[in-house]
């Protein structure tokens, strides 16, 4: 259950850099730039984001719904398989795995973002159903 919370919660602050600069791309923001970010603002939005993929989630199915929510470049990092890399290839395997999650459902209980409020986590609680026939 850790691993899955804490994989739902590295999930969630993927999706919500999805737009970001690569890390060898980042250069320092203007100090101005710091001035007008509203960072209580930032968090809320990546807390209502978290929370928008868990009602994804329980909308469209563990597949779609949090799929959907994966970068291109995703990583889902699992003690039963080496690293999966990419959405595509983690929609094929919670698809695919016979005891992956057939329902999952989280509520964001604490978020941070950076100074620049370039990048962010979550932290979440929640459950999780798999279907052993």
């Amino acid at each position: 259950m850790r691993h899955l919370v804490l994989l739902a919660s590295l999930a969630l602050a993927t999706a919500a850099c999805r737009d970001a600069a690569e890390p060898g791309d980042l250069a320092p923001a203007p100090a101005d730039v710091h001035d007008r970010i509203d960072l209580r603002q930032e968090r809320a939005s990546l807390i209502a984001a978290g929370n928008e993929v868990s009602a994804a989630i329980a909308a469209k199915g563990v597949v779609r719904g949090f799929g959907a929510a994966l970068t291109g470049n995703a990583l889902l990092l699992s003690p039963r398989t080496a690293t999966v890399e990419g959405r595509a290839a983690v929609s094929a395997f919670l698809a695919g795995d016979p005891i992956a999650p057939t329902a999952l459902r989280w509520e964001v209980i604490a978020a941070d973002v950076s100074n620049d409020a370039s990048q962010g986590y979550t932290w979440s609680q929640g459950s999780y159903t798999i279907d052993l026939g």
